[in-house]
C-alpha cells in the first residue's frame, strides 16, 4: 500500500512543480523542507514518541546523514528537472534509479 501512495506522492510532486516554473527552485526546495521537516516531526512524536532517534550503533546516524544528504541533493534535483524538462522523461529515468538501488544494495551492504 505504501508502494501506492509513493507512486500518487510523485506524480503529484511532479504535476505542481511543473506549475509552478516560475518560482524558484531554491525557494520551492525551502518550503518543501519546511513542511516535511514540521510534519514528520509531529508523525514521528505521535507515532514513536519524543524518544524516535535514540540508537543503540553508531552508524546508524552516520547512514542517517549520509542518507539525508543524498535526499536533498535528489530532490533538489528532481525539481529542478521537473521545472526545466519533459515530467514524463524525468519520472522514466527516475525509474532507472531502481537499478542502481539494487547495485548499491548488492555491492555496499551485504
Amino acid at each position: 500500500m505504501y508502494a501506492v501512495y509513493t507512486a500518487l506522492g510523485i506524480a503529484l510532486i511532479t504535476l505542481i512543480t511543473r506549475k509552478l516554473k516560475e518560482v524558484e527552485t531554491s525557494s520551492l526546495m525551502l518550503g518543501h523542507s519546511i513542511v516535511g521537516w514540521f510534519l514528520y516531526s509531529v508523525i514521528i512524536a505521535f507515532a514513536q514518541g519524543f524518544n524516535s532517534f535514540n540508537y543503540q550503533s553508531n552508524t546508524t546516524y552516520i547512514y542517517l546523514i549520509i542518507g539525508g544528504i543524498a535526499n536533498c541533493t535528489a530532490q533538489y534535483a528532481w525539481t529542478f528537472a521537473a521545472q526545466r524538462s519533459n515530467a514524463t522523461l524525468c519520472v522514466l529515468l527516475k525509474y532507472s534509479g531502481v537499478f542502481y538501488s539494487f547495485l548499491v544494495d548488492l555491492f555496499v551492504f551485504r
